[in-house]
């Protein structure tokens, strides 16, 4: 089964009433929040910035996602082994 995120801007006072049961382009609703998409948790280019040294971060190298950090000028996996493929991108674990 895939899954795809949506960012939908609607306005103030105007967002539909959702649950779990919503159905949305033939699929089922599983996830959601009322919160506005916040700058921490968008993504960043490796090529301009970097997250604290040996903080674990969501990166991409723009086809897939994992866990990893950057630390001794290098990204690390969380298993420590170096990427394969060169991060692209990288945001803040998201906080649960």
């Amino acid at each position: 089964m895939g899954k795809m995120t949506f960012i939908v801007d609607f306005p103030d006072g105007q967002e539909p009433a959702i649950g779990f049961a919503t159905s949305i382009l033939g699929g089922q609703l599983l996830s959601f929040a009322f919160s506005d998409l916040r700058d921490e948790w968008a993504w960043r280019s490796a090529a301009d910035s970097t997250p604290p040294e040996g903080e674990y971060v969501v990166v991409s190298d723009g086809e897939s996602c994992s866990v990893g950090r950057f630390i001794y000028g290098e990204w690390l996996a969380s298993g420590g082994r170096c990427f394969l493929e060169p991060v692209k991108h990288w945001m803040p674990l998201p906080q649960l």
